[in-house]
């Protein structure tokens, strides 16, 4: 696997409602776009996964936000090891 292989993109979703519902519904929008970049992850920590005829590179992983002044910081943990920031993009 090439080192663009380890960046990946998700979504950050919110919902302004006292109780979050289950699955995503109209109230659930999207906050922002999350770069994620792997490649500093030990390659042990991936877990090989099969799926229909199709292997797949599985890794458990949290996201961190942290307030510093005025700004949300983004980062993620794999195995209780900070490993990176991670870049979001608010745009439309």
């Amino acid at each position: 696997m090439s080192a663009q292989d380890y960046h990946i993109q998700d979504e950050l979703e919110m919902c302004s409602k006292d109780n979050a519902p289950v699955y995503p519904k109209k109230s659930v929008i999207r906050n922002c776009a999350l770069k994620i970049d792997l490649s500093k992850v030990p390659k042990n920590k991936f877990e090989k996964v099969t799926k229909s005829g199709r292997t797949y590179l599985k890794l458990d992983y949290r996201l961190l936000i942290r307030v510093e002044g005025a700004q949300m910081v983004f980062s993620f943990d794999c195995g209780g090891k900070e490993y990176g920031r991670i870049e979001a993009d608010f745009g439309t």
